[in-house]
């Protein structure tokens, strides 16, 4: 999956080297790889469950403040996630697993990110995405991220990973989907 992740960050890279220029540059160019860690997770909260009749148990309305030690300090240290857990199946289903949806926000004294993650698990390792925009002081850049547990033994100890980009510009827009 590692191998898989960074293909798709070495894809994006290449695609969006053409990106417009922002308000901050990137520390090493138009696009600045990035790693994180989690060190706190406070304040979580969920509405509550409803199971519905095919056995699906919802978890929406959740909100988690985490502490994230970034390798850059163009992305503050308190992530805020909002987001929507649906469970299918009982753990260890191989047929089963939990999806997820969520807004994202990381707040600074002098600017914020906002954007939007989704995510899947099991299999190991959980991974999720995120997409970001910088505003305030972070405006004009863009950021990728994944989440996951690096290991089998980082997942039991609930040590979160992150790895990505920050871009110098935009995301690109989404295309129209194919109508062939």
């Amino acid at each position: 999956m590692r191998g898989s992740r960074s293909a798709i960050a070495t894809f994006l890279a290449i695609g969006l080297l053409g990106g417009a220029g922002g308000v901050v540059g990137a520390q090493d160019g138009p696009i600045t790889p990035v790693t994180g860690i989690r060190s706190s997770a406070e304040d979580v909260q969920f509405a509550e469950p409803v199971v519905d009749e095919v056995g699906v148990l919802h978890l929406h309305g959740g909100r988690i403040e985490q502490a994230i030690e970034w390798s850059d300090p163009r992305l503050p240290t308190t992530m805020i996630l909002s987001g929507n857990t649906d469970v299918y199946g009982e753990q260890g289903d191989p047929n089963g697993g939990v999806v997820y949806t969520g807004g994202v926000v990381l707040q600074g004294d002098d600017g914020w990110w906002t954007g939007m993650q989704f995510g899947y698990f099991p299999p190991e390792p959980v991974i999720a995405a995120m997409t970001l925009e910088g505003h305030g002081v972070y405006e004009g850049l863009s950021a990728i991220l994944y989440q996951s547990y690096a290991d089998a033994q980082a997942q039991a100890d609930d040590v979160v990973s992150f790895e990505g980009i920050i871009i110098d510009g935009a995301l690109p827009p989404f295309p129209e989907p194919p109508t062939e």
